[in-house]
């Protein structure tokens, strides 16, 4: 299995991490490191899983570690961006990560709910929930 890529950048005052192909054990560790390093900065942050085509149950178990300790306990400052239909969203969805960690179908969305200092600064309602588990 090749191993997968991880790409950061700065959008809109939130972190955006990438990841790109198959991410498993073999990029947990790096993943988990740079997750816990960008939470520790007090900014936003998103993990964009719209082009990972595999993420692992060590993948799952780090993103919801990282939410969990996020930013001295400020989970509302860490999301996630699925690609809806695709693999690595069919598996944020079976293992309920969607109804711990919000997640949003649009960059954009995230971004705006990570950044926000209080629900009044979402217009589109779905500040600390997740609209892709929400019915």
């Amino acid at each position: 299995m090749p191993v997968g890529s991880v790409y950061l950048r700065r959008q809109d005052g939130a972190w955006v991490l990438s990841l790109v192909g198959e991410h498993d054990l073999t990029t947990q560790s790096m993943l988990t490191d740079q997750i816990r390093r960008l939470t520790n900065t007090g900014d936003g942050l998103v993990v964009d899983l719209r082009q990972a085509e595999f993420i692992d149950s060590t993948v799952i178990h780090a993103l919801r570690a990282a939410h969990a300790e996020a930013d001295g306990g400020k989970p509302d400052r860490f999301a996630i961006v699925v690609r809806i239909g695709a693999t690595a969203s069919r598996v944020v969805s079976l293992v309920g990560l969607d109804r711990v960690i919000p997640a949003f179908e649009h960059l954009e969305t995230a971004i705006r709910t990570v950044t926000a200092r209080s629900p009044q600064d979402v217009d589109d309602g779905v500040y600390g929930r997740s609209p892709l588990s929400a019915s």
